[in-house]
């Protein structure tokens, strides 16, 4: 569905596919068709909007790079170490760890955009909560 697509609208896609083929890989697009109840046309939107966002976000030099702090998040580090993501020291009441994002962090000297501070947020939730599995008492 990609592919017939008009070009201005996934050549931020196309580019990472030439440039990172990993990033674009059938295992990356699972959940954008889980998104799209795995309606091709729709999920084709929803990877360039993607890659549209990323590049918004991160620029034309780190938008295909891989999500880490060597990669696109490289200029994030500041905006990660303000502490606006903590997970607190304590569970809930069932035993799962709980996550405190504080939104008075979250300004323009420390995020270039609010859709920055998504995409950090959804790069660093997984890590949390692997954090939380493997250091809860057995």
């Amino acid at each position: 569905e990609l592919s017939n697509m008009p070009h201005d609208e996934v050549s931020q896609y196309v580019h990472v596919q030439r440039n990172h083929p990993e990033l674009v890989s059938d295992d990356s697009l699972v959940n954008f068709l889980l998104a799209e109840d795995f309606d091709t046309k729709l999920t084709a939107k929803r990877v360039a909007k993607y890659w549209e966002a990323r590049q918004r976000i991160f620029g034309p030099d780190k938008f295909a790079l891989h999500m880490t702090l060597n990669g696109a998040m490289r200029d994030s580090m500041k905006a990660l170490m303000v502490g606006w993501l903590n997970l607190l020291p304590h569970c809930d009441e069932k035993g799962r760890g709980v996550i405190y994002a504080d939104s008075i962090l979250v300004n323009s000297e420390n995020f270039n955009s609010r859709e920055q501070v998504g995409f950090l947020a959804l790069n660093c939730f997984p890590n949390i909560i692997l954090h939380c599995i493997y250091s809860r008492p057995s």
